[in-house]
């Protein structure tokens, strides 16, 4: 998309361009070529002129996190444009709500966010007229699009809404809402320039876009190298666990009980058992277990483990159980969904550090957005609809957020004792079952794992 403006500051022309809403640049040109658009009142280009120059510093679309630099455009702007308060708003990406990511208020310089609206009719029609004009001047008192506008503004003494939309891709990904007190007729600059900070907006919902995708595909690629690896290696060492197992096995049916060395054979049995147990970890990693599938009440089977749970986490906490009744069944191997209940669980266990805490396992349906899918492991392939969850969360530590990208590598651990593979072991069964996993983790506060299932 390409915007320009030419506006008059200290009787010197300068050529404001957005293109491919990219960073704006500044060009100073000849006063005699180029015409005005609007006049500059109230010291107003300059004031954008300077916000541009800010921008371009700061280089927006190269930022990786967009909560805090659409906080710098809303409150920048605010200031620039003389609103009473500036908002950011997103939609999701299925359409079906309107999420607002920051909101600046000129009066007690306060960010906040979160609030959200709900898609209606009259909502439609607000985006409806933004892709047809672009830039909506709204005096709230008589606009027909009350309801719509007014769940736009969040300041109590608004009187007009200055609204613009931001554009990604092709479509309207959000809304840049500026709100006035008293009432006032927007000029054309100023619609212009809040135009303009829409474009910033999508330039960097891009960057940060981008910076997520290229994360998911290196993720990725490291994963399916990983996997590369431990197939060949588990692989061999089956092998050789089998023909040591076998022959320790044939070793004992010649040794009498009373033999001295028969205790050192046993032992080597069981190392190798162990060890083939470690192969078999890693092909559930990998996905390549053979599975017993049949339909499965993901409640009734945890409600089963419970004892089993209870004695494997630790003393100083405590289990509770939340299980949905009626759940509808999935499509399972019941053997590897006891596991993946048993890492989760003991994962948990070990969060907590052996201090005093507690393990909430919960089961329930739960209808899944794109938005959320975007944000699972395996979850980009998966459609929107309704899902059996299990959520397991712990009150423990929590995962610092460099460390969360490691978590369902094979053999990773933050642990001394940590055996490494339970993650990486969900992660597998998970996948071998077309689920989903996200995981939410705050420093202090502790972590939820969120599994996702189909359900029949």
């Amino acid at each position: 998309m390409l915007t320009t403006c030419y506006i008059l500051i200290s009787k010197r022309k300068f050529l404001i361009k957005f293109t491919n809403m990219s960073s704006p640049s500044l060009t100073s040109s000849n006063a005699s070529t180029l015409p005005v658009i609007g006049e500059e009142t109230n010291g107003l280009a300059q004031r954008f002129a300077e916000l541009l120059l800010v921008i371009k510093k700061r280089k927006l679309d190269q930022f990786t996190n967009p909560q805090a630099e659409l906080g710098f455009l809303t409150e920048h702007g605010a200031n620039t444009l003389q609103s009473e308060a500036t908002s950011a708003w997103l939609l999701a990406e299925d359409r079906a709500k309107l999420v607002c990511v920051d909101h600046y208020s000129t009066h007690n310089h306060v960010h906040q966010h979160g609030q959200e609206i709900s898609a209606s009719p009259e909502l439609s029609d607000l985006l409806e007229l933004l892709t047809e004009t672009r830039v909506l001047s709204l005096d709230i008192s008589g606009v027909s699009l009350k309801n719509a506008a007014r769940s736009l503004i969040l300041s109590p003494n608004t009187r007009t809404l200055l609204c613009t939309a931001t554009w990604l891709n092709g479509k309207i990904v959000g809304i840049l809402a500026f709100e006035y007190d008293p009432a006032k007729t927007p000029s054309t600059l100023e619609e212009l320039f809040a135009a303009s900070l829409a474009d910033c907006a999508a330039a960097l919902m891009q960057s940060a876009e981008y910076v997520r995708l290229e994360g998911h595909i290196q993720h990725a690629q490291q994963l399916e190298s990983l996997g590369l690896l431990s197939s060949a290696f588990s692989h061999d060492l089956n092998n050789l666990v089998m023909s040591i197992i076998g022959s320790a096995g044939l070793l004992l049916t010649e040794l009498s009980e009373s033999e001295k060395s028969r205790s050192r054979v046993e032992r080597i049995r069981s190392a190798a058992q162990r060890a083939g147990d470690l192969a078999a970890q890693l092909s559930v990693f990998l996905g390549k277990n053979k599975l017993a599938v049949a339909p499965v009440s993901l409640s009734e089977l945890i409600a089963g483990m419970k004892l089993l749970l209870e004695t494997a986490v630790s003393k100083k906490a405590s289990l509770e159980l939340f299980l949905a009744e009626d759940l509808p069944l999935i499509n399972a191997d019941s053997t590897q969904l006891r596991q993946l209940v048993m890492n989760l669980a003991t994962n948990a266990s070990e969060a907590l550090e052996n201090r005093e805490g507690t393990i909430t396992i919960v089961t329930q349906t739960k209808t899944i957005d794109r938005d959320f899918l975007e944000h699972c492991y395996h979850g980009r392939d998966l459609p929107p609809g309704s899902y059996v969850c299990l959520e397991v969360s712990d009150n423990g530590a929590g995962i610092h957020e460099e460390l969360q990208q490691k978590i369902f590598d094979p053999f990773f651990s933050t642990k001394v004792t940590g055996r490494g593979l339970g993650l990486a072991g969900v992660l597998g069964i998970v996948r071998t079952h077309g689920g989903a996993v996200q995981v939410t983790s705050k420093v202090g506060t502790g972590t939820t794992f969120c599994v996702l299932f189909p359900r029949l």
